[in-house]
């Protein structure tokens, strides 16, 4: 008896992690620039996370609790900076319920518990 009561608890903890077995850690970004065909670059935290050579282009970022910054340049346009925030996983919430602290502790370590946006549209001003 004692040893089902381990196993059921010892796999309730491998699977509480809910938003990291079902959201996964990384997510795809849609970043696009208006006019399209900008250079853009990604940061967390002053660290390059991705280069773009001309939007619209995806890029597959590691999820975080920290913001991330686009910088798009074009010519005869003004440098565009946008701030992507990162938002709590929907998910995080069935962990709270059925994963209690294990799973909420599992998806805060991975980044699952985070999202951003899925897509992105930096507008360019024109240069005077």
């Amino acid at each position: 008896m004692k040893f089902a009561i381990v196993a059921i608890v010892a796999a309730a903890g491998i699977v509480a992690g809910c938003a990291s077995v079902t959201k996964g850690t990384t997510q795809n970004i849609t970043i696009n620039s208006s006019p399209s065909g900008a250079a853009c670059t990604v940061e967390r935290e002053g660290k390059l996370i991705e280069a773009i050579a001309a939007t619209p282009q995806i890029v597959k970022v590691s999820k975080s609790k920290s913001d991330l910054t686009l910088t798009c340049n074009l010519e005869g346009y003004k440098e565009a900076k946008h701030v992507i925030p990162s938002d709590v996983e929907a998910m995080t919430a069935g962990n709270v319920i059925f994963g209690g602290l294990v799973g909420l502790a599992i998806d805060a370590s991975t980044g699952a518990m985070n999202k951003y946006d899925a897509n992105v549209t930096v507008v360019m001003q024109k240069a005077e």
